[in-house]
């Protein structure tokens, strides 16, 4: 009777175990306004052990064109900016710009960093950025979009 009792214990508490939820990202984000430079700064970084997978979608980029991609609105003192050019970014550029196979996000390795600049000419009025102490981007409260990156990525040759 014991020994049924016993195993009959063993079995509720096995039927209640369960799986471990895996830690959520571990990492740090910035938007570092350099007015003397006349610049923002996007800096992501890692403080994890495991590869961070950030949207390539929605990240900061600027083109050759000057064109700016992702965040594209500043909240100012005279009211909300939107950058004079924009784009949107795809898979194919993604791609193409994080030189891996993992389309659609930008794969940053265990404990390191990326990093953007966004320069104030490419909003309207940039020379009154400068003054502005208050300007700050629009952002998601959830922005960036970071993961945990499900496979390793290969680079391309």
């Amino acid at each position: 009777m014991r020994l049924m009792l016993a195993l009959s214990f063993i079995a509720i508490l096995s039927a209640c175990a369960s799986t471990p939820v895996p830690a959520p990202p571990a990492y740090t984000f910035r938007v570092v306004d350099e007015p003397q430079d006349r610049r923002f700064v996007f800096e992501f970084v890692s403080q994890d052990d495991r590869a961070l997978c950030v949207s390539g979608d929605d990240w900061a980029f600027v083109n050759k064109e000057g064109a700016l991609a992702g965040p594209n609105r500043l909240q100012t003192a005279s009211g909300p900016l939107k950058a004079k050019a924009q784009f949107y970014t795809d898979a194919g550029l993604v791609c193409g710009l994080t030189r891996t196979l993992d389309c659609g996000k930008i794969r940053v390795e265990p404990r390191q960093e990326l990093r953007t600049e966004v320069g104030y000419e490419l909003f309207p009025n940039a020379e009154t950025l400068v003054s502005d102490k208050n300007k700050h981007f629009i952002l998601h409260p959830d922005y960036p979009f970071v993961s945990v990156c499900k496979q390793q990525s290969r680079q391309t040759k």
